[in-house]
């Protein structure tokens, strides 16, 4: 029993200096993300057609901050929906008659098949109906700046650069789904976004803001050939690294809001992400346990048996104690305020409960994702829909 628990306790502690390195490179990544943060902003010479695909409404602010950040740059703003009914018509209508110089034009896409991806739809459209250089996507829900565009265009310029996108970053949250989406997207998945866009790794988009040329658009049209996919950013990052193109990493974040945020919403983001990486990377998705923090307990435990609680509860306080630090450091760098305290709780639930979303993707190809079933194949394409969820 003896021999057993020190094979174990050799075996997790070996797991520790492993997870204490991996977490050092993304701590380098981060810092060479922050130091690009400062980097000029110089605007771009190539026109640029910023689409944003929109399903019911959006803030009057982020027409407005939109406007401001296409300011000296040669291009256009569409706001594409399916039809007229949508309240983001309404809404951009309004604003054009308020402001007649705006640069904001509606698009309307028509209807959309029900078993096929309504946002790829609308994103085909406002390709059809625009006339840009340089192509961006920004969902809705996302307050552009200057920084995003004229950052985004400058890496497109760059050789071999096939698509770029904005890491997303949600406001730092004491509301429980609102707190668990940024542990999740903030703290875990922004420093691996960081990690492999300096190994030059990355092999997908992430769908807040992202973009790349006309002509390269132009060789693949996957938004008019791929309307079952459930994750079109993904696949678009997929199909540049498969030309023998880059994907990179704008040094300017998509602020993400955390309103009307759920709790059901937040799980259902993470089983989605989990989803998502099993079908672009299943090598590490099926690696990915041995990067869950909860593990910890376990190696505490059965270090117990050997050494006094009291200095391994030491230890435990220093890790907690260095995951809020870490935690309100990454938040004063890329959303300029340390944030509530509760985040940090909610910091360490996410790692309870990213376990079990794991588990879920990997034992099913199914997900709930806006009030809809969806059943994946293994290249996640949509292969089956249902309209209500329980």
């Amino acid at each position: 029993m003896r021999t057993a628990l020190l094979t174990g306790l050799v075996l997790l502690s070996g797991w520790l200096l492993l997870l204490l390195r991996a977490h050092g490179r993304r701590w380098q990544a981060n810092l060479a993300l922050r130091r690009r943060l400062e980097q000029p902003v110089v605007p771009p010479s190539r026109s640029i057609s910023l689409i944003v695909p929109v399903k019911g409404d959006l803030p009057v602010s982020h027409l407005a901050a939109a406007e401001r950040a296409m300011a000296g740059v040669a291009g256009e703003l569409l706001l594409v929906m399916e039809t007229e009914s949508e309240p983001a018509w309404a809404r951009l209508q309004s604003w054009l008659a308020e402001h007649p110089e705006s640069r904001w034009r509606g698009v309307r896409a028509g209807p959309c098949h029900p078993a096929e991806n309504g946002k790829i739809h609308n994103l085909a459209a406002g390709i059809d109906a625009s006339s840009g250089d340089v192509l961006l996507f920004a969902d809705a829900d996302v307050e552009m700046t200057a920084a995003m565009i004229h950052r985004a265009a400058a890496l497109l310029e760059e050789p071999h650069v096939g698509a770029v996108f904005c890491p997303p970053y949600y406001e730092p949250s004491a509301h429980p789904g609102a707190g668990l989406l940024a542990a999740f997207t903030n703290y875990w998945f922004m420093p691996a976004m960081a990690r492999g866009d300096l190994q030059r790794t990355l092999a997908y988009c992430a769908g807040a803001c992202y973009g790349l040329q006309r002509s390269t658009y132009d060789q693949m049209r996957l938004f008019h050939t791929r309307r079952d996919l459930i994750s079109e950013d993904a696949a678009l990052g997929g199909w540049v690294v498969s030309q023998g193109m880059r994907v990179r990493l704008v040094p300017a974040v998509a602020r993400m809001p955390a309103d009307q945020v759920s709790l059901r919403v937040a799980l259902d983001h993470l089983c989605r992400w989990m989803l998502l990486g099993r079908v672009i990377a299943p090598a590490s998705f099926w690696r990915l346990p041995l990067a869950f923090e909860g593990w910890l307990v376990l190696l505490w435990l059965v270090g117990c048996r050997f050494v006094d609680p009291r200095i391994l509860g030491v230890g435990l306080l220093l890790v907690l104690v260095g995951s809020w630090w870490w935690m309100r450091s990454m938040n004063r760098a890329f959303w300029g305020t340390a944030g509530p305290w509760q985040q940090w709780l909610w910091l360490l639930v996410f790692q309870l409960v990213m376990p079990f979303c794991w588990l879920d993707a990997a034992r099913t190809r199914r997900m709930s994702w806006r009030g809809r079933r969806y059943q994946l194949d293994s290249q996640g394409a949509i292969v089956g829909v249902t309209d209500s969820v329980s």
